[in-house]
């Protein structure tokens, strides 16, 4: 048995106080009436023994109670497992997780409030002189302050959901840097609240063994969920008037099926119905949306499925851009002027054209394609420029010149282990177009239909080393346009001249024009549909130049918030840091300095905690080894007297106190009820 506060044990000397009463009290003489004589030595004997009894229970009694109450202040203990507890303050840090994951339900309320009763519980239990930190999932400077206990309480009742999701080992590892600050001048205590779910699973290689960690899961009853976990468009680019296929996926993480649940989506404020879904237990499917989008530029959808309690990943953000027209450059040579009149044909394609010579390098990052149309010469400024263009995102159409390439031309594609062959003027017919691939996806209403194709009278032989998709081809099965991802980018090879002396493509719009314009929205590279909070906190965003050239700070706004991110400009685009500034899914514009919208921005919640399955108290055990103890939740528990007894071993204070009162009550009963005739 040990004493939180030995020093008392010296008011012992206390228990001279009823010795000296007794003594001085119960010596004194008393008067005693008799009637006989005869009786008087036997009732003096009788009483003397009687007197000294009684007398000497009391002085045990007193004794006993003064004792009992010393022990009672002196606060015994009997420590747990032996372990030697001392005085010393404290630094108790408590990891409080407020994810998003807490919302789910116990017994009609929230984890995140069962886990705020249970923080202050936890501070409750210690001495005003210790010193506390309270951890969020936030990570920012509070959860690095040192404070008192009152300040630690009124902390935790600011503590709302937080969108950020932290693992055990990030946890562990800042709960062991602010340990640093105390500099072994107080005992080390850590606390982790929370539910303790699957994704929060790491490797911890390096316990923090100066520390005492105790791990408080509070769990819900409810494991099932759906959630939207991912929506894609079938293609990056979105075409103003032209269906395009919207994925999104739904999975249920529960272990019942569901059934007849619910989804939608709210375009321009209004919501539409999609249908209803069966899903598995345990299953994730796939709805396919066809959506057609009158305006062209940014736009955005909110996807919702019908689900009820944990809803934070019931909806899903998403924004792009909508392609109304299509900038296209074309680089002349010396005769290329035949497709010239077609390329201007479409209202939806600014066709720009220039010579060579006139070219201004820095600006070809701004169209959607590039035409490199009977470039005799190709000087190594121009294909290191289409090469980053093409790796970047861009789409490059090259067109052959029927005089006798040059080196330079010739080394463009055979850098990329293309080749055109010799010069064949014999005549040609294209017997075949793939309406498979994306150039022609789409184009036809009926793609059995006999087309009026081009012909050719004079070609090369084109042959590659890497892999490729035939858009056309001749009847002899030989390639007439080949495409070739480069990066993120298309190479598109024709195998002829455009002038119609060799070519009749130019001569037939109905196929020239809607492949110029599929090429030039035929980039690989997917635009980010939307981002995740607390994962995507930078993001880069292409500016045109226009807006690449604005002076000044950009913002970002949507509703119901406005905040001014970290920015940089980079070669045209910008770079946006929102770490901590933004915790709410949505659609958020950016705004150029002139209040104009240079994008939208689409942010949704980690969907890492949808899976509402939990880590056992025996998976606990392993992860952390024998650096931490489980300390098992109870609504009805007692948990400040919990903490107190793992922290300081059973207290017997209030046993002692207990003793004490029944040491007076005894001691009031005798003299009571004990009467000496």
């Amino acid at each position: 048995m040990q004493f939180l506060h030995p020093l008392f044990l010296f008011a012992t000397a206390a228990v001279l106080v009823p010795v000296i009463i007794h003594l001085f009290y119960f010596r004194r003489y008393k008067k005693v009436y008799f009637t006989n004589v005869s009786f008087l030595k036997e009732l003096k004997e009788e009483t003397a023994v009687r007197s000294r009894l009684r007398n000497l229970l009391v002085l045990i009694l007193r004794c006993l109670a003064v004792i009992a109450l010393v022990l009672g202040f002196a606060q015994p203990f009997i420590s747990k497992k032996g372990e030697e507890t001392s005085d010393q303050p404290k630094f108790v840090s408590v990891y409080l997780d407020n994810s998003l994951s807490m919302t789910a339900l116990n017994e009609e309320v929230d984890l995140l409030e069962r886990s705020k009763e249970t923080a202050r519980s936890i501070i409750r239990a210690y001495r005003n002189d210790d010193q506390f930190n309270v951890v969020t999932n936030k990570l920012d400077y509070r959860s690095r302050s040192l404070l008192d206990k009152e300040a630690a309480l009124s902390l935790i009742d600011d503590i709302n959901h937080q969108a950020n999701v932290l693992k055990l080992d990030e946890v562990v590892e800042f709960q062991k840097e602010i340990f640093t600050k105390t500099k072994g001048q107080r005992e080390n205590v850590s606390y982790l609240i929370s539910d303790f779910q699957q994704g929060m699973q790491a490797e911890l290689d390096n316990m923090d063994t100066l520390a005492k960690t105790y791990l408080m899961p509070i769990r819900s009853p409810i494991v099932n969920n759906v959630s939207i976990d991912s929506v894609w468009f079938e293609r990056p680019v979105i075409i103003q008037n032209q269906a395009s296929k919207l994925f999104v996926s739904v999975t249920n993480h529960g272990e019942e099926a569901v059934e007849n649940t619910r989804l939608s989506y709210t375009e321009d404020g209004e919501n539409k119905p999609l249908g209803q879904l069966n899903i598995p237990a345990g299953a994730q499917i796939t709805d396919t949306i066809v959506l057609t989008f009158e305006n062209g530029g940014y736009q955005h959808l909110e996807l919702q499925v019908s689900d009820y309690p944990v809803q934070f990943d019931d909806t899903f953000h998403i924004a792009f851009d909508v392609q109304k027209i299509f900038k296209v450059l074309h680089l002349k040579g010396n005769n290329s002027d035949a497709g010239s009149n077609v390329f201007r044909s479409s209202s939806q394609l600014e066709v720009t054209s220039v010579m060579l010579n006139q070219l201004d390098y820095g600006r070809v990052s701004e169209y959607d394609l590039v035409v490199a149309d009977e470039l005799t010469e190709m000087s190594s400024g121009l294909t290191s420029t289409l090469d980053a263009y093409l790796k970047t995102g861009g789409n490059v159409f090259y067109i052959p010149s029927p005089q006798q390439l040059s080196t330079t031309a010739t080394n463009y594609l055979a850098d990329y282990k293309i080749v055109l062959g010799n010069w064949d003027e014999g005549k040609q017919e294209v017997g075949r177009v793939n309406t498979q691939s994306y150039i022609f996806s789409g184009v036809f209403e009926n793609a059995s239909a006999n087309f009026y194709l081009p012909s050719t009278s004079g070609s090369y032989k084109l042959s590659s080393g890497r892999a490729k998709e035939s858009v056309m081809t001749y009847r002899n099965g030989l390639d007439y346009l080949s495409a070739f991802e480069i990066g993120f980018g298309n190479l598109y090879v024709l195998n002829a001249p455009l002038q119609k002396a060799f070519n009749s493509l130019s001569d037939n719009p109905s196929i020239f024009v809607p492949m110029i314009y599929k090429m030039a929205s035929s980039s690989n590279e997917d635009s980010a549909l939307a981002y995740t909070i607390g994962r995507d906190d930078i993001v880069s965003v292409k500016l045109d130049e226009k807006q690449s050239e604005s002076d000044g700070v950009y913002a970002m706004a949507n509703e119901v918030l406005e905040f001014i991110p970290a920015q940089q400009f980079i070669n045209g685009q910008i770079e946006l840091n929102v770490y901590g500034q933004l915790n709410t899914a949505g659609t958020y514009n950016l705004e150029t300095p002139k209040g104009e919208k240079a994008a939208e921005l689409a942010y949704n919640y980690d969907r890492l905690e949808s899976d509402l399955e939990y880590l056992t108290d025996t998976e606990l055990a392993e992860i952390f080894g024998n650096g931490a103890e489980i300390i098992g939740y109870s609504l009805k528990a007692d948990l400040t007297e919990i903490v107190q007894e793992n922290e300081n071993g059973m207290r017997l204070w209030t046993l002692f106190l207990m003793l004490a009162l029944l040491f007076l009550l005894g001691e009031s009963l005798i003299l009571r009820f004990w009467k000496i005739n």
